[in-house]
């Protein structure tokens, strides 16, 4: 079902991008799946590409926690304008909640991982992270 969703939202962004009139156009994608939320959420990497690559579109992901009315959901779509800086945002019936990243607070380990004098495969492509890794180690 997953494939589905993506295949079907990929094809509304290339109609919405083919089209060449003049301001910007909003995206909202709505999913109602309590129990496969995170898994769906999965799509905003979509919506955010494609927000990247075509500065006229805005896009957003919206998940609800409870199915609504006809007349509930299109109020719902309205006041959602008003929180377009973000991507993500989870509607429990009452009030809205906003999905973003944190910044980790991580500390270095306590013993290097790396033995002195020991020998050490790194493979990947040849975008430079290779030799990073090697000047840490």
């Amino acid at each position: 079902m997953y494939l589905a969703y993506a295949l079907n939202l990929f094809a509304e962004i290339k109609t919405l991008v083919g089209h060449d009139q003049p301001g910007t156009y909003l995206l909202q994608l709505i999913i109602y799946e309590p129990e496969q939320a995170s898994l769906y959420r999965g799509l905003t990497g979509l919506l955010q590409s494609a927000a990247r690559e075509y500065p006229k579109l805005r896009c957003q992901l919206i998940s609800l926690t409870q199915t609504l009315s006809t007349s509930n959901l299109a109020a719902l779509i309205h006041q959602t304008q008003a929180y377009l800086e973000y991507t993500q945002l989870v509607f429990n019936g009452q009030s809205y909640q906003t999905l973003s990243w944190q910044p980790a607070t991580t500390s270095p380990p306590a013993r290097m991982a790396y033995k002195t004098g020991g020998v050490y495969l790194i493979t990947g492509g040849a975008g430079g992270l290779g030799l990073l890794f090697a000047e840490e180690i």
